[in-house]
């Protein structure tokens, strides 16, 4: 499977007046109103992060070690009907990792490459130094490290954050940069960025990273913001990216979600993500939430969940069906059934509906 790291967007935080006050003669509030425009203003650039031995114009790239064990960033793309990996840095596409990559090993590098316009930064990519690169001008290669990189980077989502910007921005893939560095402060830096406070879409983008690479470290934080954030749709993206680790039982934790969790879409989405990672457990458990749970959206969320198993789905909405389960879930099983392409759902409407002309 390949899966595209998508980006997310924030919200506009710079007032345009504030943005028309930072400028003084007649020609920086003019270029000040371009800005604005592009959605990041004059004070936003005044305040990004430096980076040594970076140009004014143009590309320049430097390698820290990469996380062990994940695959490394590239761009995969079908061409002539074979699966080929390189990324055109100068292109608005997403990275891809592949599942059939090998995993990173201790010592492997990330690259992080990023684009100055007039000493702004307005591109970023990190991909795993061994996947091929093109671009319309040369890269100039200097040296940083890990650290140093982590505050730059840091120092990207900070200023975007003020910026107005919503989406679209070097911030967005500076949040990915961070979560691929085998530097443990990475983890720590990632949970600072997600803290309460921080913009909405910077606060999903890092929970994200924290669910998906930063092992179980950054599964305890992301656990911990859904079960104590004061923002519910916070709360209920943790529940996604929490879905997406592999340092711990998922299920399980999921499961315990689902079963005491006080908002109902909480435990709804702790129901669906249940059924996508594809658990042994899940057609038992999912049932066993949907007799006890008292909302009538987790119950119907929950035989929504039971339709998306690849396995027992079927066979747990005919009991739904057969059984004891109150009518409304029981019409909601016999819809999912009919969805179905499965021959024991065909034959149980057969005999509903022959029970029926009798």
């Amino acid at each position: 499977m390949i899966r595209t790291i998508p980006s997310n967007i924030t919200r506009r935080d710079a007032p345009f007046a504030d943005a028309l006050r930072a400028t003084a003669a007649g020609a920086v509030a003019f270029a000040s109103l371009i800005l604005l425009c592009l959605g990041l203003s004059a004070q936003a650039l005044a305040a990004a992060p430096h980076l040594p031995g970076a140009p004014r114009d143009g590309w320049v790239s430097y390698r820290v070690p990469i996380l062990a064990g994940r695959a490394a960033p590239c761009c995969h793309d079908h061409g002539s009907g074979t699966l080929r990996n390189s990324c055109d840095l100068d292109r608005d596409n997403g990275f891809t990792i592949s599942d059939s990559d090998a995993p990173s090993q201790p010592g492997d590098e990330l690259t992080v490459y990023v684009r100055f316009a007039d000493g702004a930064v307005d591109r970023l990519r990190a991909l795993g130094a061994a996947c091929p690169v093109r671009s319309a001008t040369p890269v100039q290669a200097v040296g940083i490290d890990a650290g140093t990189s982590l505050a730059f980077l840091r120092g990207l989502v900070e200023a975007r954050a003020g910026s107005g910007r919503k989406h679209g921005s070097p911030a967005d893939d500076a949040l990915g940069a961070i979560a691929y560095h085998a530097e443990p402060s990475a983890t720590r830096t990632l949970a600072d960025l997600a803290a309460a406070g921080a913009p909405s879409s910077q606060r999903e983008n890092a929970i994200f990273w924290l669910g998906v690479a930063r092992g179980r470290d950054g599964a305890a934080i992301v656990e911990d913001i859904v079960r104590n954030d004061a923002d519910v749709r916070i709360r209920r993206h943790a529940v996604f990216a929490l879905s997406q680790s592999d340092a711990i039982d998922v299920h399980a934790t999921l499961l315990d979600l689902a079963r005491t969790d006080a908002d109902d879409e909480v435990r709804s989405q702790a129901l669906f993500w249940m059924a996508q990672h594809g658990d042994t457990r899940a057609a038992a458990d999912i049932a066993d939430v949907l007799r006890t749970d008292r909302s009538d959206h987790v119950r119907d969320q929950a035989v929504f969940a039971l339709s998306q198993l690849e396995s027992g789905g079927v066979e747990a909405l005919i009991g739904l069906v057969r059984g004891d389960a109150p009518r409304a879930v029981k019409k909601k099983a016999m819809f999912w059934l009919g969805q179905s392409d499965s021959d024991a759902a065909v034959a149980l409407l057969d005999d509903v509906l022959t029970d029926a002309e009798r």
